[in-house]
């Protein structure tokens, strides 16, 4: 009987695929030889067929490779601050400008306009209602 691994990285899972591959199991059948071993942290059936088809293609190292994406520059300190005195030079300053004034994407400046600095679009229609004693207070 199979005794469950509390903790299995994906590095040891890449290598049971490796292991299981080179015995010459199939993948779906190495996904259900892994499930009941490594429980809820088992890869996907997508993941365990994408690391096959890799082995099968020659690659003979489990480790992931480095992803390649936008720079990390973009985050930075400096770049929040200029959103932030963006948005303080106009507060009707859009996202599209924002994002081309720090060479960023859409969703990246509106990240850093609403989650990192708290600034959100207030609407007059959700104070249709509201007398004007609310507005001023």
């Amino acid at each position: 009987m199979a005794v469950p691994l509390s903790e299995c990285t994906t590095l040891e899972q890449h290598s049971i695929v490796q292991f299981l591959w080179a015995k010459g199991m199939e993948s779906k059948h190495i996904h259900k030889e892994m499930l009941p071993i490594t429980g809820e942290k088992c890869l996907s059936r997508q993941a365990v067929y994408n690391w096959v088809q890799k082995f099968s293609e020659g690659r003979t190292h489990i480790e992931d490779e480095h992803c390649v994406g936008r720079p990390t520059e973009i985050a930075t300190e400096e770049n929040v601050q200029r959103v932030e005195d963006l948005i303080r030079a106009d507060r009707r300053v859009t996202i599209d400008t924002i994002a081309t004034s720090i060479g960023c994407s859409h969703g990246m400046a509106y990240l850093k306009k609403h989650d990192k600095l708290g600034f959100h679009k207030v609407s007059m229609r959700g104070m249709m209602g509201a007398t004007h004693a609310d507005l001023t207070t």
